[in-house]
């Protein structure tokens, strides 16, 4: 999956819960974050996005875990994981006008798994069936 941000450009990344509920625009629908992705850790998990597979969407789109992808100065993106429906989506941070950007992912794949299981053990308190 190639995220709306050159994973270059980024240098820190906010891990949180999602907001329950449909919204027209996703800006701002992440918690406060629960945690920070900086260095090795950041680079480990966007490699294990840009790894992971398309597949075929679904319709439920609950995202329950999303991350905020900062550059050196400021906010550029989030992004909402659906372990569920196989979605991800994208919004730019920095261009309010620009739609949001929707991918599949497989998630049964390696890479997947393993980014649920960053999310499950950094998310403390969030209940999350096995679907994620």
């Amino acid at each position: 999956m190639r995220l709306v941000v050159p994973s270059g450009e980024i240098s820190l990344a906010e891990v949180a819960s999602v907001e329950p509920g449909w919204r027209k625009d996703w800006r701002g629908a992440l918690e406060d974050a629960v945690t920070l992705w900086e260095g090795a850790a950041l680079a480990e998990v966007l490699g294990l996005i840009e790894q992971l597979p398309e597949s075929g969407g679904m319709r439920c789109f609950t995202p329950r875990f999303g991350i905020r992808l900062h550059d050196a100065s400021v906010a550029r993106a989030e992004v909402y994981f659906c372990f569920h429906c196989h979605w991800a989506v994208m919004v730019d941070l920095l261009n309010p006008g620009r739609r949001e950007v929707w991918e599949t992912f497989d998630p049964d794949s390696d890479p997947a798994r393993e980014l649920l299981h960053r999310f499950r053990s950094r998310v403390a308190g969030t209940t999350v069936d096995s679907g994620g």
